[in-house]
């Protein structure tokens, strides 16, 4: 296993490199010793290491992983056009003759693997593999960035691309071959586990290499279908890295089909773990350097299941910005991977913790309401049948049903029902009829369980959510009806409780449903209370604090107003868990850790203020 690269270290070897006349964009390589010298390379001292003075557009969580060697690149075609490659339309139009209107069509142009087949067909697949390697071949010089990629020392490096530049420089600056892997003969070697198993580095190139002159490369769909099924051993361990690390992209467009299903194929895997209340510890961790940004660009890569991260703008007279502003970004990660001491990052652990404590708790709500299904059922096929079971659910659900467990039927009329002893029976009238509420609607069509969004109680008006099973749960039979449990928030004590531990830390704690309602008040704006007082005969009268929670109505005012809750309901969140910075003010930012509660569409939140002074 490697060390860590120390940034005057880096800085020594990168200009003996430029020196040796090594890198191609050597005036962008002199412009990044500059920059490692002014902010690389002074080390923290333990004062300094405050989450408040965090910079960086580098998410924490992601440094961390560098940190702990659970963190990997996977890199593209980006990576070597500023050596002087083509891109991949430049290759197709000049030098394989693939005419224009293939290029300007809309079906094709995301869709390299069909262009190359085509080119293919038309010039013959021994001359197109010929071309790219003699084009690929005439570049000599390596690209600063491919030094830096080196630098970090990741202990694994995945690849699309052909050339053998990154290996050229990871070879002069570590001092060694990195050992590579093209498919699954490769990865049966011994020398090549032997290093997977002791953490040293090593590189997939997953569509070949110009260097392997006795191995095709995979250019065309059809070799592509070829590869994926011979080499099966080599692509279950791309999935495998690409499951288990936090993978970071670089110079990768996103565009390439078989890179796209591999990612979509995991994400599915995971959800479909979730969905089904299985316990988990598989979440993939995505994220990607983007240049051409927009304000919606986050959104997008969020709901693909990508963290999209744009790095910071540099001043610069080199017209090749992009270039420049890469390499500063990998040099302070180098730097921020080096640091003795790294910042606080224990929020997202306390994040987490809080998630899997609500989760764990409405996950085996709804898991016991589920396991009524049948005895649901057969009641109301015979209303005779005994009806002390209901009961026994509520009493096993506590605070999840604190206002009861609800039968109906497939009109949406209560048959049914069961609530605590401190709520009168005679309240919760029979002939009312739930067919509209939206959770019943969403029961009837989607037939799988869940956890509702808020909404305002029929019988309080209080902030009510619900444990939904449709009966029966299969879409091909026939729907008879649901059973559920009615939980008002400010009753189930655990949220309550975690969000007033970070309250005492300046910490907002939220929860926030599809519908942009925050279903706790940021900042204990106001307490749960007894909401009334019996001066409306058409309200409920309760003792003992049995209507104990929050005013929907009141909540629905906060969600409005507050500027963070409105910001996070509407940020998408990739693959459960994500940051968030959203500016205040010049001096106030608000720094966010985002994450999806399974099987329910609400989001965490834990919010703390940066000021700087």
């Amino acid at each position: 296993m490697y060390s860590d690269y120390m940034p005057d270290n880096l800085r020594t070897d990168i200009e003996k490199l430029i020196l040796n006349k090594k890198i191609a964009d050597d005036k962008i390589a002199q412009e990044i010793n500059i920059f490692l010298k002014d902010n690389c390379c002074m080390r923290l001292n333990e004062s300094e290491i405050d989450f408040s003075k965090y910079k960086s557009f580098w998410p924490p969580r992601l440094i961390n992983a560098f940190r702990e060697k659970k963190g990997v690149v996977f890199f593209g075609a980006g990576m070597s056009i500023p050596c002087g490659l083509p891109s991949w339309n430049m290759l197709l139009s000049e030098y394989f003759g693939l005419e224009q209107v293939f290029l300007d069509d809309e079906d094709l142009k995301y869709d390299p693997l069909t262009m190359a087949e085509l080119a293919s067909q038309k010039i013959g697949h021994d001359i197109l593999q010929s071309t790219l390697r003699s084009v690929t071949r005439r570049i000599e010089k390596y690209s600063i960035n491919h030094v830096l990629l080196s630098a970090l020392r990741c202990p694994i490096y995945l690849t699309t691309n052909y050339d053998s530049l990154f290996e050229e420089a990871w070879k002069d600056l570590n001092g060694s071959k990195i050992p590579t892997i093209l498919n699954s003969a490769d990865l049966a070697r011994s020398e090549i586990q032997n290093a997977i198993n002791s953490k040293k580095s090593v590189l997939f190139k997953i569509y070949g290499c110009v260097s392997r002159e006795d191995e095709y490369l995979i250019l065309s769909r059809k070799d592509y279908r070829t590869h994926y099924r011979v080499n099966k051993d080599f692509f279950n361990k791309v999935i495998d890295v690409l499951r288990s690390y936090h993978v970071l992209f670089l110079g990768f467009s996103h565009k390439d089909p078989g890179i796209s299903r591999l990612v979509e194929d995991i994400i599915y895997e995971y959800e479909n773990k979730l969905g089904k209340f299985a316990e988990t510890e598989d979440q993939p961790h995505y994220f990607s350097l983007q240049f051409d940004m927009h304000a919606h660009t986050p959104e997008i890569f969020a709901a693909r299941g990508l963290v999209a991260l744009k790095p910071a703008s540099v001043q610069t007279d080199i017209q090749d910005i992009r270039t420049q502003s890469l390499g500063v970004a990998l040099s302070e990660l180098v730097a921020l991977k080096c640091h003795e001491k790294q910042y606080d990052i224990s929020i997202y652990q306390k994040l987490k913790d809080s998630i899997k404590e609500i989760t764990n708790i409405v996950e085996l709500g709804i898991s016991q309401v589920i396991e009524y299904q049948q005895i649901a059922i057969s009641f109301l096929n015979n209303p005779n049948n005994d009806r002390q079971w209901i009961k026994t659910l509520q009493d096993d659900l506590d605070q999840l049903a604190s206002q009861g467990v609800y039968l109906t039927n497939d009109q949406g009329k209560v048959v049914l029902y069961s609530t605590p002893d401190k709520i009168p029976a005679e309240r919760r009238k029979t002939d009312i009829g739930f067919s509209k509420r939206p959770y019943f609607q969403q029961a009837k069509s989607f037939r799988k369980p869940f956890i509702s969004d808020s909404l305002k109680s029929v019988f309080n008006q209080q902030s009510t959510f619900f444990l939904c099973v449709p009966l029966p749960l299969t879409v091909d039979e026939q729907f008879v009806g649901l059973l559920f449990s009615a939980c008002q928030i400010g009753q189930w004590s655990k949220p309550i409780e975690i969000a007033e531990s970070f309250w005492k830390q300046n910490i907002s704690f939220l929860i926030i449903d599809s519908n942009g309602l925050c279903l706790l008040p940021p900042n204990d704006e106001f307490s749960t209370y007894n909401a009334y007082d019996g001066n409306d005969k058409d309200k409920v009268l309760l003792e003992d604090n049995a209507n104990l929670g929050y005013d929907f109505n009141k909540l629905l005012a906060i969600s409005q107003r507050d500027n963070i809750v409105k910001h996070i309901s509407n940020s998408v969140v990739p693959l459960s868990l994500d940051d968030d910075v959203l500016k205040m003010t010049d001096n106030y930012t608000q720094y966010s850790i985002l994450s999806d509660v399974n099987n329910t569409r609400w989001k965490l939140s834990l919010s703390i203020p940066i000021i700087r002074k």
